[in-house]
């Protein structure tokens, strides 16, 4: 198996193992058909927002270019792996696992936020303020 495939099919596990311990208890694998089969990024993707508390903190979540494939699920969200780690940025910068989450409500079609798993476990989320560069 090739480092990539490994890494691909140990990444689920962790990511469900990780929501688990954080409380979130109805993220589940995958158990019913997304209305998107994938959601292909056409470049990388930026959104930012500043804290709203003292220090002034500016926040960024870059996604990768690439082919993100629904993995995960709760009561109102598919979520989509990224096909590399996510970039946080806060004070420092860190790669992340994570990627898009597109709500079920309405048509179940469009991405709706990101979300990544910081190395604690704790799970981080967020709109999308523009339409991602999708192709």
């Amino acid at each position: 198996m090739n480092p990539i495939s490994l890494r691909r099919f140990l990444t689920l596990p962790a990511c469900v193992a990780a929501f688990a311990l954080t409380g979130c208890d109805t993220l589940k694998p995958l158990d019913s058909k997304p209305s998107l089969a994938k959601i292909d990024l056409a470049r990388p993707f930026a959104t930012t927002w500043k804290s709203n508390v003292m220090p002034l903190v500016k926040y960024s979540v870059i996604l990768p270019a690439g082919e993100y494939e629904p993995a995960l699920e709760d009561e109102k969200f598919y979520y989509y792996r990224a096909p590399s780690r996510v970039i946080y940025k806060d004070l420092n910068s860190s790669l992340l696992e994570g990627g898009i989450r597109v709500a079920r409500e309405h048509d179940g079609a469009t991405p709706r936020g990101w979300y990544c798993v910081g190395e604690d476990g704790t799970m981080f989320t967020g709109d999308f303020k523009a339409p991602l560069p999708t192709n």
